[in-house]
């Protein structure tokens, strides 16, 4: 049989591993924390930059510290520049709360600061807290670009016949398409019944 120091050394050497997988265990788990709150960051990051698009000449409204919900959306609520801007800047606040967990010092999580240069640009900073093991807090950022000289009414006059365009044009590359996936299905038909007479007469 096994001694009692054969023994011993057995259980030492499976503590050893099992406390190494368990360390792998607690290790995954938090990068997979940490990549779920990335990706959160990278939503509400592209949720902001669209909206922000959406409303190109708010200029230096979206940098304002605090929103307010003035039901700009879905709620035929005609609201102006500000509102709208006031509006988007609550709802991607909520929307932190929600999916990222809060600074420790009550900091804001998204911070928008607006250049005013050509073309006027805004730096999106999306942060959250988690420890890490630089003790740096873990950021996403990007820059959007806008263009404030696009006026929605323009937009909405040419909307029909933008659409126009883009069907007529979807159209012809669906006929091409279709015209292209014809000849290739012929050819290999041929192909295929070559193939086959070859083999029948071998």
């Amino acid at each position: 049989g096994f001694s009692l120091v054969e023994v011993l050394i057995a259980l030492i050497v499976m503590s050893v591993g099992m406390l190494g997988i368990a360390g792998l265990y607690v290790q995954s788990m938090q990068a997979g924390r940490s990549s779920m709150l990335r990706h959160h960051a990278v939503n509400l990051a592209g949720d902001i930059a669209d909206r922000i698009r959406a409303n190109p000449t708010a200029a230096g409204a979206y940098t304002a510290a605090a929103g307010a919900n003035n039901n700009c959306v879905a709620q035929n609520i005609d609201c102006t520049i500000a509102e709208m801007a006031a509006n988007d800047i609550f709802l991607w606040q909520q929307q932190a709360n929600d999916f990222l967990p809060p600074m420790g010092d009550g900091s804001q999580q998204v911070i928008v600061a607006f250049n005013a240069g050509t073309p006027p640009s805004y730096q999106i900073t999306v942060r959250w807290d988690e420890p890490t093991p630089d003790g740096q807090v873990p950021q996403y950022s990007i820059t959007v670009p806008v263009n404030p000289f696009y006026e929605h009414a323009t937009m909405t006059h040419n909307h029909t016949q933008n659409l126009q365009r883009q069907a007529g044009l979807t159209l012809v590359e669906l006929m091409v398409a279709l015209a292209i996936g014809s000849f290739l299905i012929i050819g290999a038909v041929q192909i295929y019944n070559q193939s086959r007479q070859a083999f029948v007469v071998n």
